[in-house]
């Protein structure tokens, strides 16, 4: 992959975007949101004084230079696929300086996932109140801060529920902006995530840091609905496409509360794992999209998208090499420091917080690596993916 200008010593427009990414289009448009009353204060105090004035973050970021002079870092991942240890190695950074951290609050899931993806309209009627949310958490994680330092945030909820929220208010205010795409084989991924029992009846993370896509409202879906599924019913009652027609009556929010129903024996568990995987990475897909729609435009010119291969942070020239491809130059002793810490770096990461997820209990039993790869392969089949996974 060609390297691209390090973002902050070019502020030229980022080269398109390959046109396969382009034509997905906008119609699973990027999935970022929430609801967050009661989360964190959406009001923050401009650094720097404003004899105690406060603005909304989005309008602190529209009407002063805060944003100006700093780089900014997310990541699409699907969770499992090494965002802890990108966050750690970001952590790292001498220019630009930054701060770094995985999955801060406000985590943006839970009431603001099930917000997003389950209520019709909420996407769009949580806007504002998710855009407050996170610039303002952000902007309060950098304050005190010089003009130059920047800010890294890994999580798997940036793509599903506030990409929107930060690009919208961000995205040509900054100096920069950079989403990481971490790629890890898929079948690894889905693994990794059924040892912990991700889906499986009673697990803590339901409808908190992940969902089943076919139950998430029609306007949200990004993926055809699975076979023989309910959504797949209604979808060719309504005449296709997975979506409503636009004069259908919204269903009523009472309608999605089955969300919190763990799959059934029509939909086991680990065909909903799988199918979440691929709903992730058709989101990121869509953002791709998105991003070069909006630079065709004029704007957004200073977003990009940088692909990682997990597997090449395993060693400290890999994790060195990532780090310029980002633009990044890393503090040496910090680096050296951190593969130290985390012999195998992401994979080596991935294994010990393996067992930190598990002290602290999701509460469901693992499922069986067999079920996962006869899922991958059942869904490669019945979407046509091929190999393709999250």
């Amino acid at each position: 992959m060609a390297r691209y200008p390090p973002p902050r010593h070019s502020s030229r427009r980022s080269p398109p975007l390959p046109p396969a990414i382009r034509t997905l289009g906008l119609a699973a448009a990027v999935a970022a949101a929430g609801f967050a009353t009661g989360l964190v204060s959406s009001w923050v105090v401009p650094p720097g004084g404003g004899g105690g004035a406060t603005l909304s973050a989005a309008s602190y970021a529209e009407q002063t230079s805060f944003w100006r002079d700093r780089h900014l870092f997310f990541a699409v991942s699907p969770g499992r696929s090494g965002t802890h240890f990108l966050a750690s190695l970001l952590a790292t950074a001498a220019d630009p300086p930054l701060v770094a951290a995985h999955e801060p609050h406000p985590q943006m899931g839970g009431p603001v996932l099930r917000q997003v993806l389950y209520t019709p309209g909420g996407r769009a009627a949580s806007l504002a109140n998710r855009t407050e949310t996170k610039v303002g958490a952000m902007a309060r994680a950098l304050a005190g801060t010089t003009p130059g330092v920047g800010y890294a945030e890994t999580s798997h909820q940036f793509v599903v529920t506030w990409a929107d929220a930060v690009l919208g208010a961000l995205a040509d205010a900054a100096a920069g902006v950079t989403v990481v795409v971490l790629r890890r084989p898929p079948a690894d991924v889905a693994v990794s995530q059924a040892r912990l029992g991700w889906f499986s009846p009673g697990h803590s993370g339901w409808g908190v840091w992940y969902y089943d896509p076919a139950r998430v409202d029609a306007a949200e879906a990004v993926l055809p609905p699975p076979p023989g599924s309910a959504a797949a019913a209604a979808a060719a009652d309504s005449g296709g496409g997975g979506r409503r027609p636009a004069d259908a009556t919204p269903r009523p929010a009472a309608a999605t509360a089955d969300w919190a129903v763990p799959p059934g024996s029509s939909r086991p568990p680990a065909a909903a794992l799988v199918d979440y995987n691929l709903d992730v990475a058709a989101r990121g897909r869509a953002l791709a999209a998105t991003i070069a729609d909006r630079q065709a435009a004029g704007a957004w010119s200073r977003v990009r998208l940088v692909t990682v291969d997990v597997d090449s942070l395993g060693h400290l020239d890999g994790g060195r090499a990532a780090l310029a491809r980002l633009g990044v130059v890393p503090d040496e002793a910090r680096l050296a420091a951190l593969y130290a810490s985390a012999p195998g770096g992401a994979g080596g990461a991935a294994r010990n917080d393996r067992a930190d997820k598990k002290a602290r209990g999701g509460g469901g039993r693992a499922i069986s690596e067999a079920a996962v790869r006869r899922a991958l392969q059942a869904a490669a089949a019945a979407r046509g993916l091929g190999g393709e996974g999250g």
